[in-house]
């Protein structure tokens, strides 16, 4: 019997050591810091990755950047050109695109194409906005980082739609000539043609 007894108590304590065993491994298992989170090693292992991505990936964003505002710009100096030449040929008129003032109001000849342009019918066909003729689009000055330049001061469109005299190159830049130069060309018939290359377009400012 007493043999017995032991035998029971021996099993007894071989389970319980068994059970013991069991949560401890379970306890370890939940409460190991590698289960639960990163070492502070780790975190700056992955800032200083991220940041080494961030870096190389940031010259191409701005380059993107940049050049979809150069797009925008050409995009809205095409429209301005088709304005022009539309008003001309509908209301039979002269019609012109120039160089603005400071206030947006009149032509400036001395004015750069950067500081912005106007549209307006123009009767008389002397490039200034005289009594009875109102602007019908304003273009504010470019923003910095971009340069446009011209060969006349205006354009201005007959009643054909021609622009005779007034045939040239609008050519958009960026300041550090890190963008592709954009622009478009100016027929003397008034058809207006995006730049296929860059050799149909003016040399940019170093």
């Amino acid at each position: 019997m007493r043999i017995i007894i032991n035998k029971t108590l021996g099993l007894n304590k071989i389970r319980n050591l068994r059970r013991k065993d069991k949560l401890s491994s379970v306890s370890y298992l939940i409460l190991s810091p590698k289960q639960i989170g990163f070492t502070l090693i780790e975190v700056m292992i992955v800032v200083a990755i991220s940041g080494i991505l961030f870096a190389l990936a940031l010259p191409s964003f701005d380059h993107l950047l940049k050049d979809n505002k150069m797009t925008s710009l050409h995009n809205e100096l095409l429209s301005s050109l088709t304005l022009a030449r539309n008003t001309a040929i509908n209301k039979g008129i002269f019609a012109t695109l120039c160089k603005a003032n400071s206030s947006a109001s009149d032509c400036d000849s001395s004015a750069s194409w950067k500081d912005g342009w106007i549209v307006f019918p123009d009767s008389n066909n002397n490039g200034a906005v005289d009594s009875g003729e109102t602007i019908i689009a304003i273009n504010n000055a470019l923003p910095s980082g971009v340069s446009i330049s011209f060969n006349h001061n205006r354009i201005t469109y007959g009643s054909q739609g021609y622009a005779q005299g007034y045939s040239g190159t609008f050519t958009f830049c960026d300041d550090k000539n890190r963008i592709e130069k954009k622009g478009m060309v100016i027929s003397s018939n008034g058809r207006i043609r995006v730049a296929t290359s860059s050799s149909e377009l003016a040399s940019c400012p170093n």
